[in-house]
């Protein structure tokens, strides 16, 4: 048997490389041992107003998929249809502590919403914005399980039911996914940026969420065509799902909403903080 000794092994050809391992080893090891000494940061104990938690009273139960909105002095709750006869049912409330129901928003299932998604019985997950003078109410036609879903918009002038202007419009159609889509149209969601443009946030349950450019004016997808450089198309190019880089390229710098049928806002973040389509399109 051969005893080798320490100095043995840190002589010869590989002695500078074995000596600069072990001095790095015994850093590292001295470094995590500080580390496991070292007390954990502690979290700043919150100093605002503490939080009020309020006893609800009325008609509460059966709220799924709530939004909320004020206007004057009353709050306008809508939520997910729980019957086949709810069509996006409204509360209301002047102190959000006592609700009451306060109608719905349509009064049945459009006749094209059962011809786009056969076999829906309700309304699903409206979201209640305003912009432009007009409340527009963005919901779901779908069923459980599928991705042959649409987003619909609904508008009105005041959400006042006493008021001479108020209405329901039906606006239609905003969106559309088929059961070859990998990503699903529902679950709608309006974000104002800072300028006030609007954005439609919408999917989940299926290939993640999206994001679409909507136009100011109509509330509807934005078709809006505006100046492109090469250096944008080509990102255009690169960005817009399951579109090829000729088509994608000849759009112009909002075009990544426009001409894409959707794009990742996931991959959007991490691209950058404030994307540049963003920063660009207004």
């Amino acid at each position: 048997m051969r005893i080798v000794r320490m100095d043995d092994e840190f002589a010869g050809p590989d002695a500078t490389l074995r000596r600069a391992w072990l001095v790095t080893l015994i850093a590292a090891l001295a470094a995590c041992a500080q580390e496991a000494r070292s007390p954990e940061p502690r979290a700043t104990a919150y100093s605002g107003t503490p939080p009020v938690t309020y006893p609800l009273t009325g008609d509460i139960r059966r709220v799924h998929d709530p939004s909320i909105i004020k206007e004057g002095d009353t709050y306008y709750l809508f939520s997910t249809g729980y019957s086949a006869t709810e069509r996006i049912p409204i509360r209301c409330s002047k102190d959000l502590r006592h609700w009451s129901r306060c109608g719905d928003v349509l009064s049945r299932i459009p006749d094209w919403a059962l011809r786009e998604v056969p076999g829906v019985t309700n309304l699903w997950a409206p979201d209640i914005s305003l912009f432009n003078g007009k409340y527009h109410l963005y919901y779901s036609v779908s069923t459980f399980g599928s991705n042959r879903s649409v987003i619909a918009l609904a508008t009105n002038r005041t959400l006042d039911a006493l008021s001479p202007e108020y209405g329901w419009q039906d606006e239609g159609m905003i969106i559309q996914s088929r059961i070859q889509d990998d990503w699903n149209a529902i679950d709608p969601n309006i974000v104002l940026d800072e300028g006030g443009q609007p954005w439609l946030a919408f999917g989940s349950f299926w290939g993640g969420i999206k994001l679409r450019r909507v136009d100011l004016l109509t509330g509807k997808l934005s078709t809006a065509i505006r100046n492109c450089t090469p250096s944008q198309a080509a990102r255009v190019g690169q960005t817009c799902l399951g579109q090829s880089k000729r088509r994608s390229s000849s759009a112009a710098a909002d075009c990544i909403i426009s001409s894409c049928p959707l794009i990742s806002a996931a991959r959007a973040r991490r691209a950058h903080t404030r994307p540049w389509w963003v920063a660009r399109s207004r």
